[in-house]
């Protein structure tokens, strides 16, 4: 190794090097402020000793971190109390069509995700910091609170689907009027209850409620395969057997509602059993390697949930009778071994856990919406601190929940839920084809196996299956997006609140980019399309005072362009950019400017403010200078707008030098 070369391992960053050698520094600081002594390294090796609770937080892997999260949140209700009744009307083909139809929009957006995700930390609020992060915060609020009350409505369904259970299971039906109602209503209260005791009592029992769906998965798929072998019969007789029954579709009514559903239909009814798939990517600040983990857990999740829904389906599709899984929609418990009441109780704690899940996450996305004050009146509701439990978006969040569930039926809402979520993966994918497309220096992904033309066909995906499915309900929702769009857009300017770095931009200045390449090697505008590009040139004094003579060019200015070419702006003035009070003159000629824009009503770059030395300012060869160097590729001045000496008589010198000015203007053929 040559001598004065730091090896790679050890080398210093540039930033550190310029804070060494005090460029970010505002005032001096000694050198003791950036280097531990061996009296601190002592002092704070005695206060670790001292105490010695104080440890880092334990980070997760892959299984316990994205993985199990995902698994719980994917698999739910639907499952249990819908799949086999889809599988009745639909036919194990179509069935599988259907499954494999929903999980390619949540594997394309998996992939998107995963892209996101391993760019950097996704921080509280999960997919509305992703999309208020890319889109703007107008993109990323209203498809947020889109995204909110998906969420919330999908507590309303795991709430009536336990309710569903409850009474099926245990014979409990028409206790009374509006008794599924009434019911859910009591469970939606407990439910909301226990989120605003405390969101660590519902964490840590989702290992629990995850491993009581896993048991009774397992129950009801070794039933059916024993039923089938003529080795258990559980609840059901022998005619309920046989074998092929349910291959292909066979549509009829509903014996509950008695609508017929269609293809359509059903798929709406399952998509809500797909979702579930930003459980990990919500943990990235507390995964150990998060670019491995996020991409890894959540695919292999989809690829676990997806097997097990196929699994279920030829199974029962392929021993059980058409009219046993068409009549009986906890048909898993009658075949469930070793008992049924095995998977009741499974399906009850599996759909009060998954309810516990969306109660606990929905309330802490509006917090993280009204956090940002993209929302006016949501300000109300944001907790005192990032740590505190938001209880009062707790409370909003159970008052629409109850509302929905009084719907009475979880058949009435998932197409509602389908619409949110679609919509909502749809603009995961289009945010990630934007940062792809534009190719953002700050789109770095670790995760390899993505490109943008796969997030392009999550976006079409996600939104074609939204149409397809019901367009009314899309075009619906996409209205309802675009008034909190417009609502946000109107809130956030009468506030003035700043952008959070929407891609909005990086779209403009790629198109931008894109025809000043375009135009570069024009020589020569054609007469036709010829437009006035006026730069005009400001005298100020050293105290930034522009004399009433000076301000008429921008009249005069305005008068030219009429809003049809483009203008250009500069106050040229004696002083230097490291004198604090040159500064503070140059800050004030552009306030004063701006005013004069408005006054005059000239379009226009915002001013500039050149300075140069007392002997320099105002000489031919700053006015040379300006007009040869102002400008992007083609977009440069050809109409140079300068105001006439009042002392050319009295002073030879500035008579000289306003000569020699113009004969550079004319030298380099701009208008004068």
């Amino acid at each position: 190794m040559l001598a004065g070369f730091a090896s790679p391992t050890s080398r210093p960053s540039v930033v550190d090097s310029l804070k060494r050698a005090g460029t970010f520094q505002d005032s001096p600081t000694s050198d003791t402020d950036n280097v531990s002594t061996s009296d601190d390294i002592e002092a704070g090796n005695s206060r670790k000793k001292a105490n010695p609770k104080q440890t880092s937080p334990v980070l997760l892997g892959t299984i316990n971190g994205v993985f199990l999260p995902c698994l719980q949140n994917i698999l739910g209700v639907i499952l249990f109390l819908r799949l086999p009744f889809i599988t009745a009307q639909a036919g194990v083909y179509q069935t599988s069509a259907i499954i494999l139809i929903c999980v390619a929009s949540t594997f394309l957006t998996s992939l998107s995700l995963s892209a996101i995700a391993t760019n950097g930390q996704i921080q509280s609020g999960g997919p509305y910091y992703v999309i208020s992060r890319t889109l703007g915060k107008e993109c990323g609020a209203s498809i947020g609170v889109l995204f909110y009350l998906g969420t919330t409505i999908a507590a309303s369904m795991y709430v009536l689907g336990a309710i569903e259970a409850i009474q099926t299971g245990f014979n409990l039906q028409d206790l009374f009027t509006f008794d599924a109602q009434t019911l859910a209503l009591v469970l939606m209260l407990i439910i909301a209850t226990t989120v605003a005791v405390g969101v660590k009592y519902v964490n840590r029992g989702a290992v629990v409620f995850l491993g009581i769906v896993l048991v009774s998965i397992f129950c009801l798929s070794l039933g059916a395969i024993l039923f089938a072998a003529g080795a258990y019969k559980g609840e059901l007789t022998s005619s309920a057997r046989r074998f092929g029954d349910n291959m292909m579709p066979q549509y009829s009514p509903d014996p509950d509602t008695g609508k017929t559903p269609s293809f359509l239909s059903l798929l709406a009814l399952f998509y809500p059993s797909v979702t579930g798939i930003m459980a990990g990517s919500n943990r990235s600040a507390v995964l150990q390697d998060p670019s491995r983990s996020i991409p890894k857990g959540t695919l292999s999740a989809v690829a676990v949930t997806t097997a097990i829904y196929l699994t279920v389906v030829w199974i029962f599709g392929s021993v059980l009778s058409n009219e046993a899984l068409l009549n009986n929609k906890l048909i898993v418990t009658a075949v469930a071994w070793p008992a049924g009441i095995v998977v009741r109780i499974g399906i009850i704690m599996s759909s009060v856990g998954a309810a516990l899940q969306c109660m606990a996450g929905a309330p802490r996305l509006l917090s993280a919406i009204a956090a940002d004050q993209c929302i006016g009146f949501l300000r109300h509701i944001q907790p005192a601190s990032e740590s505190a439990n938001p209880t009062r978006a707790v409370f909003c969040t159970w008052v629409i929940a109850s509302l929905v569930c009084l719907a009475g039926n979880l058949d009435a809402i998932t197409p509602l839920i389908t619409m949110c979520f679609l919509l909502m993966y749809g603009c995961i994918n289009l945010s990630c084809f934007l940062l792809g497309i534009l190719r953002a220096p700050s789109f770095r992904p670790t995760f390899h196996y993505f490109h943008w033309s796969i997030s392009l066909l999550g976006f079409i995906w996600c939104v074609g299956l939204a149409f397809t499915i019901n367009y009314l309900v899309a075009l619906g929702a996409i209205a309802l997006t675009l008034l909190l769009f417009g609502f946000v857009l109107k809130s956030s300017n009468k506030a003035g609140k700043g952008d959070l770095g929407d891609i909005i931009q990086g779209i403009r200045y790629t198109l931008c980019h894109g025809l000043l390449k375009e135009m570069a090697h024009v020589d020569q505008v054609h007469a036709k399309n010829w437009r006035p590009l006026v730069l005009t040139i400001i005298q100020a004094d050293t105290h930034g005072v522009i004399s009433s003579s000076e301000n008429c060019l921008i009249r005069l200015c305005s008068q030219l362009s009429k809003g049809r070419g483009m203008n250009t702006v500069v106050a040229v003035m004696p002083g230097s950019i490291l004198d604090p009070e040159s500064k503070e003159a140059a800050k004030h000629i552009k306030l004063e400017l701006q005013r004069q824009y408005s006054i005059e009503g000239l379009s226009a770059f915002p001013p500039e403010v050149a300075m140069s030395s007392p002997t320099f300012a105002g000489s031919s060869d700053t006015v040379s200078l300006l007009a040869g160097h102002s400008g992007v590729g083609p977009l440069r001045p050809n109409t140079v707008l300068l105001s006439w000496p009042h002392d050319i008589l009295s002073d030879e010198g500035r008579g000289r030098d306003l000569i020699t000015s113009l004969q550079h203007l004319i030298e380099e053929k701009r208008t004068i």
